[in-house]
């Protein structure tokens, strides 16, 4: 079969064997080249510093479990919410992060970012339909959509789960009689210690089951019966097995806690702008898709359609799920092109497996030798530095780990999980962990903005020590406080302490 044939009476197998040309020799397949090219472009896109705000309370609970040799039960690392368990589903993830981080150090962690970024992303590419080069100009325009929240934090495990969810669905959808399926439970019992975003696995999941059955119902080329009611079993197993974590079935809670937390604090929470330069990728991949679904309507599929909206909804309102839209928008994207340039429903992945021509394979070994040179660049001592100088309180955390000033400490949301990392004695007032603070989101919130009743806070919580960016309300507010001496600053961090001894916290 070559590229241009279609064979709609072949087995599910047939069609996804469909090649152009025959190996010869040797030499590397043009569909080898392609797929090295997308590692590699990807592996490009997701390079940069491993300085995330969330990575130092990733590795502060990686030290602690290490040290303490189980699961972090009631939290030790803030003072302000005493009492309070987080659910725990990021544990293996945080061990993975903090073993790279032993071994290679943030350089190490940056590139274990990119790698995972790779994996997925080479994984879908050859569970796509359609020809080698179309496969891989829509993985491509696929990393760029969601490298907007590829960093070096837990999170980067569910993009791996949603990339491998969706390849598994593609090829068991084209060959519904092999046990790739199953592969679906063991998956989830991984992803949900490494992640609470398996939420996005049981939608994807969901609407599986849910478009299947609306197939058969509608009799659009449905599958047989047997391989739907499969479908479900694994379903209903994948769901059950979410309980197998430290949090047991609080997992089951979580999604709903988090979005509740976070969405009027976090930027990632707040819908995408037209007007980040970030987020366009993914406004041209939607509309793209919108377009394709469009013009090939007489063409949809149920599936298909439950995933994008889906994907759709989540990513229009929380940024932080464009890179959930991209890896379920994908494979309708590469279908339908495909199904434009030939004709038919376009499901059939086409491999060419000619031998790659000199002049392709010398441009592997220059793009090879270009991202040799920027990893260097970009997730070395040099970079890395810069950017904490930068962004955290690098100066100002010394200071305080050497003058040792008086507890508790009020510190910025954003720094939070540095303190906890580079000042571990040093209980944090917040961090990032939005689900941990709720109420006291907004008691931070009107603390740092120094709005009325703020000296009273800092009373109540018997702050002794106050650490935020010079610019924020609230340092203006201390420096005109008789009771508050500037301690420290630097161009990134201001450090208050008491003058008179920290009142007695009621």
């Amino acid at each position: 079969m070559t590229s241009l044939e279609r064979d709609r009476g072949a087995s599910p197998a047939a069609r996804t064997a469909a090649t152009a040309g025959r190996p010869t020799g040797r030499r590397p397949t043009n569909d080898a080249a392609a797929t090295a090219i997308v590692a590699l472009l990807t592996f490009l896109i997701a390079l940069r510093p491993a300085v995330d705000n969330d990575l130092w309370f990733h590795l502060r609970t990686a030290r602690w479990m290490l040290d303490h040799h189980r699961w972090v039960g009631v939290d030790p690392f803030t003072h302000t919410r005493p009492g309070v368990a987080r659910v725990q589903t990021d544990w293996l993830a945080q061990l993975g992060y903090h073993g790279v981080w032993r071994v290679l150090g943030l350089a190490g962690v940056a590139l274990a970012v990119a790698a995972l970024a790779t994996l997925g992303l080479v994984v879908l590419q050859r569970a796509l339909p359609g020809g080698t080069r179309l496969r891989a100009g829509v993985i491509v325009l696929t990393a760029a959509s969601s490298s907007i929240f590829w960093s070096a934090r837990t999170q980067m495990a569910t993009f791996v789960g949603t990339a491998l969810l969706v390849a598994l669905l593609l090829r068991w959808r084209r060959d519904p009689d092999s046990r790739l399926l199953w592969w679906v439970v063991p998956l989830f019992l991984v992803w949900v210690n490494a992640h609470g975003g398996v939420v996005y696995g049981v939608i994807i999941l969901g609407a599986a089951v849910v478009g299947e059955w609306v197939r058969l119902v509608l009799a659009r080329d449905p599958l047989p019966r047997v391989a739907l009611h499969r479908l479900a079993a694994v379903g209903l197993a994948a769901l059950a097995v979410l309980v197998v974590n430290p949090s047991g079935w609080r997992v089951y809670g979580l999604p709903f806690h988090q979005v509740g937390a976070s969405t009027r604090f976090v930027q990632e929470y707040q819908p995408p702008a037209l007007s980040d330069p970030t987020a366009l990728p993914f406004f041209a991949l939607l509309a793209l898709t919108a377009a394709l679904l469009v013009w090939r309507w007489r063409e949809w599929d149920p599936v298909e359609v439950l995933w994008v909206a889906a994907g759709a909804l989540f990513a229009l309102q929380f940024t932080r799920s464009i890179p959930f839209f991209a890896v379920v928008a994908a494979p309708v994207v590469a279908r339908h092109l495909h199904g434009l340039r030939h004709g038919g429903p376009g499901r059939d992945t086409v491999v060419d497996r000619r031998p790659a021509e000199g002049p392709v394979l010398a441009g592997v070994v220059l793009l090879a030798v270009v991202v040799s040179v920027a990893a260097v660049a970009r997730t070395g001592p040099a970079a890395t530095d810069a950017r904490l100088a930068a962004e955290f309180p690098v100066g100002a955390v010394a200071w305080i780990e050497q003058a040792q000033p008086p507890r508790e400490l009020f510190n910025t949301f954003d720094w939070g999980g540095y303190v906890m990392w580079e000042a571990p004695d040093y209980p944090v007032s917040i961090d990032g962990r939005t689900d941990v603070y709720d109420e006291y989101l907004d008691v931070y919130d009107r603390t740092i903005r120094a709005e009325p009743g703020w000296q009273a806070e800092l009373d109540r919580e018997g702050i002794g020590t106050v650490l935020v960016d010079p610019g924020a309300p609230l340092a203006g507010a201390l420096a005109a406080d008789a009771d508050w001496s500037r301690a420290y600053e630097d161009p990134v961090a201001v450090v208050f302490t008491r003058v008179a001894p920290v009142p007695p916290t009621p």
